[in-house]
């Protein structure tokens, strides 16, 4: 028994192992570990939760680390942990309110799949919505017909380099389905798309590049030529130039992005504000996935979508 309490607690430490909260109130179980590391595992796990939470609009990884809080709070009134449960309670508020103004207007209006999509997401923290669940069965059939328009409008956009559009087709599709493949086909469809843009601009600067240098070397060889001189013939070197790489944004960058994409939304920019957090390629850098789905959506609900 003697060495059993290293090996778990080396197991702690690297968070390898899979505790629950419950098994500290275990007297035996909960013996092992001193009160300082048992608010320390919690913290870090509930963090976790929390942010992941946040990012993913995860109902239960929200509830798994208010649970987690609470614990803290009850058993080490961690200061720390009751702000927490006062974010995440204003986290639930917020972002139920944010898309029931949005769907004061999409439902005047009659739009009736814009207004199924924002109830499916106020559905992903309040489940049990009965005012979202009752307009979803009422018009199922309707929104099955119009994902099935999203995505062919969203092959379509993406064939036509609209992909700004064609990503929020898809991205449409995956409110209702998220395990949709053909969506999520055509979201990689579209990073391949770019990424053969990306290739042949850099191809096209090549040629040109290429291009300059013979009309100099031409124009080298016939100002020799006149004047009498043996043309000696310039030693074409064949440079290899390397393909673009792909460049993981640093932290500063990141920071940059998220400030300027926080700014533009701010100001009501939202087609700007999109194109910083997409340009950020990090889900869970603080709430940069939160603010691009906000963005998209106020820009559908504003008819912002044309390029």
């Amino acid at each position: 028994m003697k060495f059993f309490f290293p090996i778990i607690f080396l197991c702690l430490s690297c968070g390898s192992t899979k505790i629950d909260i419950h098994q500290f109130r275990n007297q035996q179980f909960g013996a092992l570990y001193s009160d300082q590391e048992k608010e320390r595992y919690t913290i870090e796990k509930a963090e976790l939760n929390f942010k992941r939470g946040k990012s993913k609009v995860s109902n239960d990884l929200l509830q798994k680390a208010k649970k987690e809080y609470n614990f803290l709070v009850t058993h080490f009134d961690n200061e720390q942990a009751k702000k927490r449960l006062i974010e995440i309670d204003q986290f639930y508020l917020e972002y139920k309110q944010f898309y029931e103004e949005l769907l004061k207007e999409s439902v005047a209006k009659k739009l009736i799949f814009t207004s199924a999509g924002y109830y499916k997401k106020i559905q992903r923290l309040y489940p049990d919505h009965s005012e979202a669940t009752n307009y979803l069965s009422h018009w199922k059939n309707e929104i099955k017909r119009r994902l099935q328009i999203n995505l062919n409008l969203g092959t379509s956009y993406a064939n036509k380099k609209k992909y700004n559009k064609a990503k929020r087709c898809f991205n449409r599709v995956l409110v209702f389905e998220p395990n949709s493949e053909k969506a999520k086909a055509g979201l990689k469809l579209i990073d391949r798309y770019k990424e053969n843009d990306k290739k042949q601009l850099w191809l096209a600067k090549k040629r040109k590049e290429e291009l300059a240098r013979k009309k100099y070397l031409a124009r080298l060889k016939r100002k020799s030529a006149r004047k009498k001189k043996q043309s000696v013939k310039p030693v074409k070197k064949e440079v290899i130039a390397a393909e673009p790489e792909v460049v993981e944004l640093s932290i500063e960058e990141k920071e940059e992005l998220y400030a300027q994409g926080i700014d533009s939304y701010n100001n009501k920019d939202y087609k700007k504000a999109y194109e910083f957090f997409e340009q950020l390629k990090d889900s869970l850098f603080k709430d940069a996935s939160l603010y691009l789905e906000r963005s998209e959506d106020k820009i559908t609900a504003l008819g912002l979508d044309d390029e």
